[in-house]
């Protein structure tokens, strides 16, 4: 076996002789004199069974001022050292978890999982905290189980830079990230592969981002996995249930992905009358979205008091249920006649997987909800389904579908040549009819 031993005094030599009697032995010391003199067979120190052993023992032992080579060949290393430093240690055989600090000293390796100006940080939220106005959060390593990370009052930016923030929904979390009190929080991804992931666990109602300020998505993917009663990736609400936030709620997506086991984007207003006239929004300039169940809902409350809007200018949204969901009230629960909820789909793609059928209205702004009613909400952009919805399911009027080269059908407008009591019709003869 071969061992090395550091130090060469009474304790040190002492066991160093010892073991050489059946191991390979190399002791360490950092006095040239005293290296000489062991591979010479004279004791450094006067000890009288050393010097026995040395003259009378076929040792396996000799000595060196190499720490590193002689830890690196090492099977176990004996420290004899009585006070002093250990900068003389070889970093090659410092253990896992450990490293030598800038006096020499074995101290624990701090883990460090972001960085801000160039200074490294221990946890997010340390970094968040240590974060000015206009600085970029880039994270060293992934960071597991996460405990809700609020982002208050400051306008920051946070590069995954190809890692992954997790956490798990329960009775106390019921999301990943919380912005709130005018802050603004830009995520994006330098690297490629990072993502922010919230699971369903002990509670089955959560959202990955709770945005109660603004939210910008310029890369990476925002992520809800699991079996959910109430849950979106992204939730766009002024206002929480039973607290008022007099600011606008803002989510911009200018690229990245939003990917959810459920539904992917709400846009909602509070339930609480008391609090009103504040606005939530959804743009998207880009990217891509992919939901189980809605790609955007658009829900206002029976109370209806906030302004909620939608605007596609770009990117992709698919859908098993819903690419686009608007839940109203009746009209009578619009102040002063105000349009509370406006959909503007000027461009992108909107993609049905799904069987079940529902309704499809065609409106920039939708002025009546009718109840408990829902519907999906289309203007400029491209609505592709598939066959066999195409042919179960009526275009509504001034639409019909076209089959498009895939296979699958796309709501076309309709070229009218009559009209008959507000309805459009392709032929004369049909308006005569």
């Amino acid at each position: 076996m071969k061992i090395a031993v550091a130090g060469t005094g009474y304790v040190g030599l002492s066991i160093a002789t010892l073991l050489a009697q059946h191991n390979e032995v190399v002791a360490v010391d950092v006095v040239p004199e005293k290296v000489a003199a062991i591979n010479d067979r004279k004791s450094p120190i006067k000890d009288e069974y050393i010097e026995k052993f040395f003259t009378e023992k076929n040792l396996n032992l000799r000595a060196t001022l190499d720490a590193a080579e002689a830890y690196r060949e090492a099977e176990f290393v004996v420290v004899a050292v009585v006070g002093g430093s250990l900068a003389f240690y070889s970093e090659d055989v410092i253990a896992d978890g450990y490293e030598l600090d800038e006096n020499g000293n074995i101290v624990e390796t701090k883990t460090c999982v972001a960085t801000v100006n160039g200074v490294e940080y221990e946890t997010l939220a340390e970094a968040i905290a240590a974060a000015q106005n206009g600085d970029t959060i880039t994270l060293l390593a992934d960071v597991a189980d996460s405990a809700t990370i609020n982002i208050a009052g400051k306008n920051i930016t946070l590069d995954l830079a190809g890692h992954v923030i997790s956490g798990i929904c329960n009775s106390s979390q019921s999301s990943l990230i919380f912005i709130e009190n005018n802050a603004e929080l830009t995520v994006k991804d330098s690297v490629g592969e990072g993502k922010i992931t919230f699971a369903q666990g002990a509670s089955n109602v959560g959202w990955t981002i709770d945005v109660k300020g603004k939210f910008v998505l310029e890369s990476g993917t925002i992520e809800l996995t699991g079996s959910w009663s109430i849950g979106y990736a992204v939730e766009v609400r002024p206002n929480s249930w039973g607290s008022e936030y007099t600011e606008p709620s803002i989510f911009v997506m200018n690229g990245g992905s939003v990917i959810s086991s459920d539904g992917a984007v709400r846009v909602a207003s509070s339930s609480a009358s008391t609090h009103k006239n504040v606005s939530a929004s959804f743009v998207m300039n880009g990217g891509y979205i992919d939901a189980a169940w809605d790609g955007v809902f658009i829900q206002q409350s029976d109370a209806i008091y906030d302004d909620l809007s939608f605007t596609i200018n770009g990117g992709t949204i698919e859908s098993d249920l819903n690419p686009v969901r608007v839940y109203g009230p009746a009209p009578t629960g619009y102040v002063n006649d105000n349009d509370c909820i406006s959909i503007n789909l000027v461009g992108g793609t909107m993609t049905y997987t799904g069987t079940e059928t529902y309704e499809w209205i065609i409106e920039g702004i939708l002025r009546v909800g009718g109840g408990s009613s829902s519907a999906t909400i289309v203007e400029n952009g491209e609505v592709v389904v598939s066959s066999a919805i195409a042919q179960s399911v009526s275009a509504p009027n001034g639409y019909k579908w076209v089959e498009t080269t895939d296979g699958d059908y796309a709501l076309a407008v309709t070229a009218y040549v009559a009209e008959v009591n507000g309805v459009g019709y392709e032929t004369l003869e049909a308006a005569f009819a």
